[in-house]
């Protein structure tokens, strides 16, 4: 997508107003004009003229009179969850699964399936007629799907172009691009990591400080939420954290000549799922795994001191392969010299991408001023 470029555009102020609204209605289920110009800072008449456009369009539905306050009781209104339609797609080495949601994050649609082949225009022809095809089980019309969003390993560049993913295959993979030509509608592609980010932070309703999401499987990485807003980096590799050193004594991963990583980074290769289920043959089991999480606690130590958190969040397969995770991980932290923030496991699971994929598609056409229907 192109950048905030909004000179000029017919009736700025008019979508602005439009966007905060919907915002609003978004965050509040159940509200009233009076209430939504208290928390906008808009007129009630501009809210009340919003309102009615919004309810012409099917955005907005009324819910009837709420309780008196002695004099008329207050319209109640709310957002009609079922106005448009989100597209999420997982891409993993095991899988792809496709989602349709609706704008308050129910599942209308979903399916799974083991692809033949990641042959990056065969994946996108596969997924493509899997958006369409739940879509129309949906019974829904085309025109009614807001966005498209897609999970992947690897990094993402700002035109959807996916690179370092090996677990694919992919390096310079022109997903967006490939997908705009067979899908009528925006396409977004992002890393899995920070995605599931934006939906630990949603579900949370995280909007303001900051979280870490820490994703520990086969390989490991981060994600920034920042006042609610994913952090990505000038590079787009933010949360890269699987390629930090901890150690010198980690470096037989070493980057290839154009500075990308051959498959791991030093930390995942070395501490991450497959290291722990690796114990050499003569160490016990407790002494391995009291290695593995005294280096996690490092890496999660210089996280930490970087970014200052209120919040960690960790999920991944090492998270309940090993047991009192948190507890082990606070208990190593806190022998080190920093702040300890709160720290808790995702409740999440594989739907975090997924949930965080619905909230990209909505944060992307407010940021874009086009989460209108003019």
């Amino acid at each position: 997508m192109q950048g905030n470029k909004v000179t000029g555009q017919p009736n700025l102020l008019r979508k602005v107003n439009r966007n905060a609204i919907l915002h609003l209605l978004e965050h509040r289920r159940v509200t009233s004009r009076a209430e939504l110009a208290a928390l906008s800072g808009l007129s009630p008449p501009t809210v009340s003229a919003v309102i009615r456009e919004l309810t012409a369009e099917g955005w907005v539905k009324d819910l009837g009179d709420g309780p008196s306050q002695g004099g008329k009781p207050p319209q109640l209104i709310g957002l009609n969850v079922d106005a448009r339609l989100l597209a999420a797609v997982r891409i993993t080495s095991e899988r792809v699964e496709t989602r349709i949601s609706n704008l308050g994050n129910d599942v209308i649609q979903t399916e799974a399936f083991k692809p033949e082949s990641f042959d990056v225009d065969s994946i996108c022809q596969i997924v493509s007629r899997s958006v369409v095809q739940m879509v129309h089980q949906a019974r829904v019309a085309w025109d009614k799907v807001l966005g498209v969003c897609i999970s992947v390993p690897g990094v993402v560049d700002s035109t959807g172009t996916v690179s370092n993913a090996p677990e694919l295959g992919w390096d310079g993979a022109p997903i967006a691009e490939r997908l705009g030509t067979l899908l009528d509608s925006h396409i977004l592609v992002q890393n899995d990591v920070k995605l599931a980010t934006l939906g630990e932070g949603w579900v949370r309703g995280f909007l303001r400080g900051t979280m870490v999401y820490v994703h520990l499987d086969r390989g490991i990485g981060a994600g920034i939420l920042i006042d609610g807003r994913m952090h990505v980096g000038s590079h787009f590799a933010a949360g890269e954290i699987g390629s930090m050193v901890v150690s010198p004594d980690t470096l037989e991963v070493l980057p290839n000549g154009d500075g990308r990583l051959v498959a791991e980074g030093p930390f995942e290769h070395n501490f991450g799922l497959q290291a722990l289920l690796t114990a050499a043959p003569n160490v016990d089991a407790r002494t391995h795994e009291d290695r593995i999480l005294n280096y996690l606690a490092y890496g999660l130590a210089n996280v930490i001191s970087v970014l200052d958190p209120e919040l960690v969040v960790f999920g991944g397969e090492m998270t309940w392969r090993i047991q009192s995770f948190v507890e082990k991980v606070q208990e190593r932290l806190g022998k080190l010299p920093i702040m300890q923030p709160q720290m808790v496991l995702s409740q999440l699971g594989r739907d975090g991408c997924l949930i965080g994929a619905n909230r990209y598609i909505l944060e992307q056409f407010r940021d874009h001023v086009t989460w209108t229907s003019v």
